[in-house]
């Protein structure tokens, strides 16, 4: 067969010349969708990744700004900096709002899987299962010791709560309800799926062994003589079923759809309970009892 088709009079179509022309007309087209989709150019702190805006519309948004301040909106909380630091929303401080963030992803989760990494917990914060743990006030352990001289027997008295730990109160006179003791933290924040549609709710409480009155104190149910099985604290755990709500100066089960760890120590019960069910809530009872001190009645 003759050479001519590579070389000769019969040669064939300008293979080079049609690709280079094909290959124009794409960036053309390219920037054409560019400009009319938009991007979002996402700043981990290393290289600068432009991602298309279709594949972007459900895990991460760009901030906008409000009187020279910068946020995220609430589907997408995550707060990602240049630094490669994310922010989740429960996560107490962070950067100033004066601060523009790179992106707000929908999730941790997204953020982590777009290169960014989870930001330090704060001096004296700590992370269990999601819950950031904080030091009480300095004021509870007065509260505390008021409360353990008026009932004559040791209370437990907390010094890590989940953020922030300010939320401790007690809204019964004194934390004082029927012969027992009870401090309530409400609406923490928690992980986006930590529960759904729970309250965010911790209970701490103590009340003498077999007293018919203070029962609902330091049981899922409040059936008098239903005893704690352990000398220890978070070594077994129960599943409280749903009831009549906890309303401080009311009555009700303070422990009603929470887990549960009760003990007995020197015939006083004690309970420990946190809102909702699953594999990560032992573990935060488990942190929050060892960081319980017992405040004696005679100081």
């Amino acid at each position: 067969m003759s050479s001519h088709w590579e070389v000769g009079d019969r040669q064939g179509p300008p293979w080079r010349a049609i690709g280079v022309g094909v290959l124009i007309a794409g960036l053309i087209l390219a920037a054409i969708l560019l400009r009319d989709r938009g991007g979002l150019s996402v700043d981990t702190g290393g290289e600068t990744a432009e991602v298309r805006q279709r594949e972007l519309d459900l895990v991460v948004q760009a901030p906008y700004e409000a009187g020279e301040r910068w946020f995220c909106s609430a589907d997408f909380p995550v707060r990602a900096f240049s630094d490669g630091l994310a922010y989740p929303p429960e996560r107490p401080g962070g950067p100033a709002v004066q601060e523009r963030p790179s992106a707000c992803y929908a999730g941790m989760g997204t953020a982590l899987e777009a290169g960014f990494q989870l930001a330090p917990s704060p001096a004296g914060v700590d992370l269990v299962s999601g819950i950031y743990l904080e030091p009480t006030p300095s004021g509870l352990p007065a509260v505390c010791q008021q409360a353990a001289t008026t009932l004559g027997y040791p209370l437990p008295c907390p010094s890590r709560l989940p953020t922030p730990g300010s939320s401790a109160r007690c809204l019964a006179d004194n934390c004082l309800f029927a012969g027992g003791f009870v401090i309530e933290a409400r609406g923490f924040p928690v992980p986006p799926d930590w529960c759904d549609g729970c309250d965010a709710h911790v209970v701490i409480a103590a009340a003498p062994a077999g007293d018919r009155a203070a029962a609902s104190l330091v049981s899922c149910d409040g059936t008098p003589g239903s005893a704690a099985r352990s000398e220890e604290p978070a070594t077994r755990f129960e599943q409280c079923p749903e009831g009549p709500p906890w309303l401080p100066n009311a009555g009700g089960l303070p422990h009603e759809g929470h887990t549960l760890t009760r003990w007995r120590r020197g015939g006083i019960d004690y309970a420990v309970s946190i809102e909702g069910f699953g594999a990560t809530r032992p573990e935060v009872l488990r942190h929050l009892t060892r960081n319980l001190s017992y405040v004696d009645a005679a100081g």
